[in-house]
């Protein structure tokens, strides 16, 4: 596993970590509008290409 795959493993699982913190949230009541953080355009090359690869093999829509 080479260095941009690491990162791009980090990226999913930060995202995946704040998505379910963003649910408990939910779930008290406070709800946030349109989290910059899970925007895939904010990723840079060649990081973004590694991302969807990565989620494509594991069956996700990209």
């Amino acid at each position: 596993m080479d260095q941009l795959e690491r990162q791009a493993l980090d990226w999913i699982k930060d995202v995946l970590e704040r998505q379910e913190a963003i649910h408990k949230l939910d779930q008290d009541g406070i709800h946030l509008n349109n989290p910059r953080w899970m925007d895939e355009d904010l990723l840079a090359e060649p990081l973004r290409t590694r991302v969807k690869q990565i989620l494509g093999r594991q069956g996700w829509r990209v």
